[in-house]
């Protein structure tokens, strides 16, 4: 083989085997790390899954949502991406269980009742005024409890207001 034509061979291999070397670099580049307890959706579709254990398991309801998973982000990933992951199995509803506990940071309140509360140390504190919450909690969802379930959350101490008094 002379060096023209070892030349033209390496230059036709690397004509063909380019294309692929870049599309294997596009799909791995933009591929994100899904990290032990995200929240993934598919574009396009409703349903909110957690993943776990390296399985993705559908969150049944909006209030299942809400109550375990109140202040994390849901990443949209394309379909194929989701998909990928293998299906466990559901996860329980939150909706009749006595055992939920909200997340720490959350801000719940009661069906029946103005007041709100953040969930600190496993204790619920009352903050005091509209002007508390507006500073402190500013873009947080406040999330509506049936009544016994933010009773069984032991009461501690209330937040003290930013309101200064004269």
């Amino acid at each position: 083989m002379t060096i023209a034509q070892k030349t033209l061979a390496l230059i036709v291999t690397v004509v063909l085997l380019a294309p692929l070397c870049f599309a294997a670099q596009a799909t791995t580049k933009n591929v994100p790390t899904i990290k032990e307890g995200a929240l993934i959706k598919a574009e396009h579709t409703l349903g909110v899954y957690v993943v776990q254990g390296g399985e993705r398991h559908l969150i049944p309801d909006g209030y299942t949502l809400r109550a375990k998973w109140s202040n994390t982000k849901v990443l949209t990933l394309p379909e194929k991406e989701v998909d990928a992951i293998p299906l466990g199995s559901p996860i329980p509803s939150a909706r009749h269980s006595a055992e939920v506990k909200p997340q720490e940071g959350a801000l719940i309140k009661s069906e029946h009742s103005q007041g709100v509360y953040v969930v600190q140390g496993g204790e619920r504190h009352l903050i005091p005024d509209g002007e508390t919450l507006r500073a402190k909690w500013s873009n947080a969802k406040v999330l509506t409890l049936p009544d016994k379930e933010v009773d069984a959350i032991p009461l501690g101490s209330p937040i003290p207001s930013v309101v200064k008094k004269h």
